[in-house]
């Protein structure tokens, strides 16, 4: 939106001319009228506009994840599938983050658990506690699960299944997702040599 002075006006000497102002309206390229790229009508977020949300809100918090993730140790980033040098997540992969809960304890990030998209209403749940012994073993990944739970109960029409994997010997995270809801699905973990699955069902 920008505004110019309207020097074109007759009957107005050039003084008043000058004081004269009229707002034009510029669009987006490739726009089309009464096409709404992000919201619909009914205030609910298109497939674009979700994206662009998932990206905004998890930029507020990547700082804190990334400060999560950078404290864990090779091992740990090794059971998160997280090569040594590798970011978590980029600032655009964000879009795959549907819903982030984060725990703190004063000022310091302490916990994390992602719901990522992974497509066809699929979610995965990536969990980490930061590294330390003043944060391991206090039951903040137990929380986060429990938030995770009850936003997946509340929220039922934007997921079709949920999967908690884990590196095969991680008990620490088989347990809180077992304590969480989460169900062991057996095929899968016996089909896979390195990984565990447990599922989050639908409350009917």
């Amino acid at each position: 939106m920008k505004t110019y002075e309207h020097n074109d006006v007759k009957g107005f000497d050039y003084e008043e001319r000058k004081m004269m102002k009229y707002i034009a309206h510029h669009g987006v390229k490739g726009m089309k009228w009464g096409i709404r790229r992000y919201q619909n009508y009914d205030g609910s977020y298109t497939e674009l506009g979700q994206k662009r949300y998932n990206i905004q809100t998890a930029s507020r918090t990547k700082k804190n994840v990334d400060e999560i993730i950078n404290s864990l140790s090779i091992k740990d980033k090794k059971l998160l599938n997280i090569k040594e040098g590798d970011e978590y997540l980029s600032v655009q992969q964000g879009e795959y983050v549907v819903k982030r809960f984060l725990q703190k304890y004063g000022d310091t990030p302490v916990a994390f658990l992602d719901l990522l998209d992974s497509g066809n209403g699929k979610l995965d749940v990536v969990i980490a506690t930061r590294s330390g012994n003043q944060y391991r073993g206090k039951g903040y990944g137990k929380k986060l699960a429990n938030d995770a739970v009850k936003w997946l109960d509340k929220n039922q029409n934007k997921w079709n299944s949920v999967e908690w994997s884990y590196q095969k010997g991680n008990v620490a995270s088989e347990k809180t997702a077992k304590a969480a809801g989460f169900k062991k699905n057996y095929y899968k973990s016996k089909t896979d040599k390195d990984w565990d699955v447990y599922e989050y069902k639908k409350k009917k």
